[in-house]
């Protein structure tokens, strides 16, 4: 009996695994079996490995600079990245490339500094978050390290390379390994939490160290919101306000807990408190895109202090001027407030420093269609969009609203329907697609687009008179 309630716990937590445990190879089972063993330097090792094994036999990337990574050819790697990241400063894996790199001789100055060029790129940028903190550890810069780690994690996002992944969890090993008295316990909770996102189990030791760390006093504050984070997504968001409101109290200007909180006051429809600590979140970081996009989506969108909104945009972009996302958001709500010249010169800057920003480049098109008459050069800056996400749905509507009023129905249609492929359901999109139908003649696909129109929407009008209309003319074409 017990035996098979042991193999079943055990079935139970494997299957819950993310699938990167398992790999495999020799060296992938034994990263397995070392991470269950808790020996996470020496899983680590094992699935780095793995990795540079399969890059040597099979798995070929069309990035040499990569390939020469993994397989340890350190000097090729280092060249080409260096050859990259000099004739193109924007290319954020050539920087992270070099990042690694110097984290491999220990060379901590310059993985901040090429991992503070990469986040200049892209803000946030998820792996240099990870690198800058395994550097901080290094160096014994704990808080620091557990502030870059807060800033990956309060995003809804993993990272992109396998190798940070690793090289977290050997840094987790590496500080566990140390004597009880020497451990980072606020640290520690922290890498364990984001371990939990690929393992559900590593909730319980999040939860021991990061008690342990609060009766140490070792950065309380920051191991009230890992409790917080695992208690929230537990499902248990009572005492996940609680907790982030104990953090709050150990440290009023950590804008961790301060947004976490909000986060959770507004799933409660809290208007009050969410403003109280998302405005307190901004005064203490107003140069923090994110925190500057929590606070002005919500003067904005929830109370409608269109005004203050936008006095938080301009005030942040002045403190962070190269900030491509605080850029844009200022740019929309400029847009939103009527100053189309502002929005359309905030467009244009934040693409100028960001050329694969496509959310501005379709901002931008807005503006130069509906405002300034412009269809020709918005088409380009909905095509330069889709050419960085040809999912973007906003710019496929774009395009199917321009080239209508062209007459160009054919592109309309194309246009539209990539919309509708790429997820997009919007009812006022499909009767502009109908109506771009029925304009063309085609006039069964316009009934049934209406069709699906009046399914969503019962009372559509405009759907209503199209699938009308075009009814009407069907039997004229078939008569034909």
């Amino acid at each position: 009996m017990l035996v098979g309630v042991t193999l079943t716990l055990a079935w139970h937590h494997l299957s819950n695994l993310d699938r990167r445990f398992f790999q495999p190879s020799v060296h992938g089972v034994m990263g397995l079996i070392l991470y269950e063993a808790g020996d996470y330097s020496g899983a680590a090792d094992a699935y780095r490995a793995h990795l540079m094994e399969a890059y040597q036999t099979e798995r070929q990337s069309e990035d040499p600079a990569w390939n020469a990574l993994l397989t340890g050819d350190l000097k090729t790697a280092a060249d080409l990245s260096e050859r990259r990241a000099n004739s193109d400063p924007r290319d954020v894996d050539a920087l992270l490339n070099l990042a690694e790199l110097a984290l491999d001789r220990d060379d901590l100055e310059a993985v901040h500094d090429y991992c503070g060029r990469a986040l200049r790129v892209q803000v946030d940028q998820y792996d240099a978050r990870l690198l800058s903190s395994i550097a901080y550890a290094k160096a014994g810069r704990y808080a620091d390290a557990i502030v870059e780690m807060n800033r990956a994690l309060r995003h809804a996002r993993i990272e992109n390379r396998p190798t940070s992944f690793l090289r977290v969890l050997k840094m987790t090993g590496e500080l566990e390994h140390r004597a009880a008295q020497e451990r980072p316990q606020c640290l520690l909770a922290t890498y364990r939490r984001y371990l939990r996102i690929f393992d559900p189990s590593q909730a319980r030791t999040v939860k021991s160290y990061a008690w342990k760390a609060i009766r140490a006093g070792d950065h309380a504050d920051y191991a009230y919101v890992d409790l917080g984070v695992v208690a929230d997504k537990e499902g248990n968001e009572a005492l996940a306000l609680g907790l982030y409101r104990n953090a709050i109290e150990t440290n009023p200007n950590n804008v961790f807990a301060l947004t976490s909180a909000g986060l959770l006051y507004s799933d409660r429809g809290d208007l009050t408190n969410e403003y109280k600590v998302l405005k307190a979140a901004y005064e203490t970081a107003p140069s923090d895109s994110y925190v500057a996009f929590a606070y002005s989506h919500l003067l904005a969108e929830q109370m409608a202090d269109y005004r203050e909104a936008v006095a938080v945009a301009e005030s942040s972009v002045e403190l962070d001027p190269e900030n491509p996302e605080l850029l844009r958001r200022a740019a929309f709500l400029f847009q939103f407030m009527g100053q189309y010249d502002k929005a359309l010169a905030y467009y244009q800057h934040a693409v100028q420093i960001d050329p694969a920003n496509a959310k501005a480049y379709v901002g931008m098109a807005w503006v130069l269609y509906a405002i300034d008459n412009k269809p020709d050069q918005a088409i380009d800056a909905y095509d330069k969009a889709l050419a960085i996400d040809p999912t973007m749905t906003d710019a496929y509507i774009g395009l199917g609203s321009i080239y209508a009023s062209k007459g160009d129905m054919r592109r309309s249609i194309g246009a539209y329907e990539q919309a509708f492929q790429f997820g997009e359901k919007n009812t006022d999109m499909l009767s502009n697609l109908c109506s771009v139908y029925f304009m063309a003649g085609l006039f069964q696909k316009a009934a049934d687009c209406s069709a699906a129109v009046l399914a969503l929407e019962p009372r559509n009008t405009g759907a209503a008179k199209i699938r009308s209309f075009a009814l009407n003319n069907i039997p004229t074409v078939a008569a034909r």
